[in-house]
């Protein structure tokens, strides 16, 4: 819509030779159709990376990419002779088969177990937490009773604050 619409200015941002702004011209509804391609492989890559999936999105999207718009766009521009047409038909081609395989693994994805692996992670995550908080508050009254021991050491005055100071600062695991 609003691609399509605008198609004379983006041509003219990027030239202003008149052959190049015509074959510009004439890929920009190819470039819009790939834009909805690529939103749906987008779309399915972001999902199979919050699954944790995400070298398998990569390695999917990327070879199944490069392997199917080389071959068909050196085939196309070097044996047929064709434009720069033929080049986006191409990328639109390999973007397109690497949409339809991503979306075709998540559609088949088993998302109770993935649900489970995201709850089993969180829930280390948290424990981790927990250990690491109380190694802290370990280590916080650790210092605090060395501090209450060097206290002790000192004068009576100034011991008394310092005691009940470092006795009100120390919690309890």
């Amino acid at each position: 819509g609003l691609f399509l619409h605008f198609r004379v200015g983006v041509v003219a941002a990027y030239t202003d030779v008149e052959q190049i702004s015509d074959m510009l011209m004439d890929l920009i509804l190819l470039v819009g159709i790939a834009n909805i391609v690529m939103v749906v492989g987008s779309t399915a890559y972001t999902i199979l990376c919050s699954q944790n999936r995400a070298n398998l999105a990569t390695v999917m999207y990327t070879t199944l990419s490069f392997t199917a718009t080389m071959p068909l766009s050196t085939y196309f521009v070097y044996t047929k002779g064709y434009d720069l047409q033929s080049v986006v038909f191409s990328l639109i081609v390999g973007y397109s088969l690497s949409s339809v395989v991503l979306v075709v693994i998540v559609l088949t994805t088993n998302w109770t177990k993935c649900s489970e692996a995201v709850v089993r992670s969180a829930d280390a995550a948290q424990e981790e937490q927990e250990r690491l908080s109380m190694l802290k508050l370990k280590r916080k009254n650790e210092n605090l009773l060395a501090l209450r021991e060097r206290a002790t050491n000192t004068t009576l005055g100034f011991k008394r604050g310092v005691l009940w100071w470092l006795d009100a600062l120390t919690v309890e695991p």
